[in-house]
């Protein structure tokens, strides 16, 4: 099979994040399983934000930097609720951080679509995606090196283990990203 140059961030089903934090923003880049670089998330918003608020903005781009969805944290009170948006700016998902009596639960419900349960330790990345009790994904923890520790940068892998629409792939990318935007948050308050 021949093969015309990159193919698109949404054509994979092994995704390795890999983070390039700093106190003003919180990139990633997308690797594939050989460490091609398929994809790209960057920080949004004003300095001035961030400097004040932490993150709140994240696009997650294909390998040409072409912008795929937007991942936003609007100033709200009470629960934490994130939007995905796709590039045009509709809305694709809304992620809602809920407590049950023991633990944190992370749900992305999908405009016209399925919700989408983030389910394990979520804040140690071993997480399972489920859609009606069915898992579909999952995300596990993935040594950076000591180097890459050392400065803060994290890395997990992202696999879907069953065949994914565009829309979907994108809704589990994006909730996986508002789950590295509640963390931060949460290490920010404590």
């Amino acid at each position: 099979m021949e093969h015309n140059g990159p193919s698109s961030l949404l054509d994979h089903d092994t995704m390795i994040m890999q983070q390039r934090t700093n106190f003003m923003s919180n990139d990633f880049d997308i690797l594939d399983e050989h460490e091609a670089v398929i994809g790209h998330v960057a920080t949004g918003g004003s300095a001035a934000g961030r400097f004040f608020m932490g993150s709140r903005e994240l696009t997650l781009q294909d390998h040409d930097r072409t912008p795929l969805a937007v991942i936003t944290d609007p100033v709200n009170f009470g629960f934490d609720k994130f939007e995905i948006h796709f590039s045009d700016g509709s809305l694709l998902a809304n992620v809602r951080k809920r407590f049950t009596f023991i633990r944190k639960r992370i749900d992305v419900e999908v405009v016209d679509g399925p919700v989408i349960e983030l389910h394990g330790r979520l804040f140690d990345f071993d997480i399972q995606f489920s859609i009606d009790g069915n898992t579909v994904a999952e995300a596990t923890r993935k040594w950076a090196g000591f180097g890459r520790g050392f400065l803060g940068h994290s890395r997990y892998a992202l696999l879907f283990s069953v065949p994914t629409p565009p829309a979907a792939k994108l809704a589990l990318i994006g909730g996986m990203l508002a789950l590295d935007l509640i963390r931060a948050k949460d290490s920010k308050n404590n």
